[in-house]
């Protein structure tokens, strides 16, 4: 709910429940449905066309800035936690922010890490599906929009 309070796009949440598990708690959330959107790894798996890739990494790459910028540090950013409309996939959604940590300023090395993890998912993913993308440029763009300054709306 932070994430979101700070202007990450990310799904509302409209119910909840918690659950008691001996020493832990257990935690579900339902969100919104966001129309029209497929995790970025669809476009390494097929069954989104490849031809729009350039435009999905930008979108994951602003995904990774708007994190940053907001001081939100996803732990677990990846492939599948990136949402992006195919027509439209420069406004992405994050998912799976469950053990995302919240800070107090914007962190250009958080920032960088959150992009390195990424770039690992995606590389694994095209691995193993036989997709061929330039991984360097890839990187570079996801790289290049960590380190810049703060996302202009």
């Amino acid at each position: 709910m932070t994430a979101r309070a700070r202007g990450v796009p990310t799904p509302a949440v409209v119910a909840a429940a918690v659950y008691r598990a001996g020493l832990f708690d257990r935690y579900d959330l339902v969100t919104e449905l966001v129309p029209s959107v497929q995790p970025l790894a669809a476009w390494l798996e097929g069954s989104t066309p490849l031809a729009g890739w350039e435009r999905a990494v930008d979108g994951a790459a602003r995904l990774v800035r708007q994190l940053s910028d907001a001081g939100i540090v996803h732990v677990d950013l990846n492939a599948h936690n990136v949402l992006l409309s195919p027509e439209e996939p420069e406004n992405g959604w994050v998912v799976d922010l469950d053990r995302a940590r919240v800070t107090s300023a914007p962190n250009r090395e958080v920032a960088r890490r959150m992009s390195t993890r990424l770039l690992r998912s995606v590389r694994k993913i095209a691995a193993t599906a036989g997709t061929r993308i330039d991984a360097d440029e890839t990187g570079r763009t996801l790289h290049a929009t960590a380190d810049a300054g703060e996302v202009n709306e």
